[in-house]
């Protein structure tokens, strides 16, 4: 079994009109380019089929605009029922920080798997956005759902939706919420190698990272390094599609972890995490 945990769809209104939507500033940062492909249902299915991935985490895009990330939520919900959980959605929370507890026990009530991908594209991650992901991952804790959150590596190029983040208050934040299930997604930016540190270690004992994006930011080495660090069960397969494929992956997990471990990167951490067997 393979298991894609982190992938990216829309309506098919917004993919066909992204143009309307691009008064929501994240939104524009990300999707204004030409060359950013958006997929719906049908064409994740397609690639899904060809590429014997046998389930997907659809992410939420973290719309500022409410209407906007309620049409998308509603989508992705519809989209789990209509796959019979093929595709496992996570939601996009509202940025009102009054409203995340009743929102969050909702989510869970409705079916979602989790929260995310939370980000903070038109603004980065500072102290501010640092009081929102505190209560944000207090409230997933009560409904039990893990978040995932989008973080960057802080050095080289820049790109669409790359923002500067204090891994300082990311720490921290991450640290006084032990009671939360969090991905953190693109290797958490690389804040995994402080895991080599016992008290960053003992405090991320609830962090898991996903791959999502690895071809174009890291070299392959990097399925080593951080297998050797956190170990093969905090590793989740993401391919980020349809930014890539999950082909693009396949050859250099296989090369990196032997069979136990690769069915833990591939399906069986997934499939804990996520509560489905």
């Amino acid at each position: 079994m393979i298991i894609d945990s982190h992938v990216h769809l829309f309506p098919p209104k917004i993919v066909a009109q992204r143009k309307r939507f691009f008064d929501d500033s994240c939104f524009a940062e990300l999707y204004q380019p030409e060359k950013s492909k958006m997929v719906s249902r049908d064409e994740l299915l397609e690639m899904m089929h060809t590429e014997k991935i046998d389930r997907a985490v659809a992410m939420a895009f973290p719309f500022e605009n409410d209407e906007y990330r309620m049409l998308q939520n509603e989508y992705l919900l519809e989209s789990s029922h209509e796959t019979r959980g093929k595709i496992i959605s996570f939601l996009a929370a509202p940025k009102n920080i009054d409203c995340l507890d009743g929102w969050m026990a909702e989510a869970r009530t409705s079916g979602a798997a989790g929260v995310g991908e939370v980000a903070f594209y038109s603004t980065g991650f500072g102290e501010k956005e640092k009081q929102y992901l505190d209560v944000l991952l207090q409230a997933a804790a009560s409904a039990d759902l893990p978040v995932c959150l989008h973080v960057n590596e802080p050095v080289g190029h820049r790109y669409p939706g790359k923002y500067t983040t204090s891994f300082e208050l990311l720490f921290d934040a991450i640290s006084k919420n032990k009671n939360t299930k969090i991905i953190l997604a693109h290797w958490g930016g690389g804040i995994f190698f402080y895991a080599l540190m016992k008290e960053v270690r003992a405090a991320f004992a609830h962090v898991m990272y996903d791959t999502a994006a690895t071809p174009f930011l890291y070299d392959e080495r990097i399925y080593l390094i951080a297998r050797e660090i956190v170990g093969s069960e905090k590793i989740l397969f993401g391919s980020d599609y349809p930014l890539l494929s999950p082909s693009r992956y396949f050859a250099a997990i296989r090369a990196s972890f032997n069979s136990d471990a690769q069915a833990a990167v591939l399906s069986e951490n997934a499939l804990a995490l996520f509560h489905r067997r």
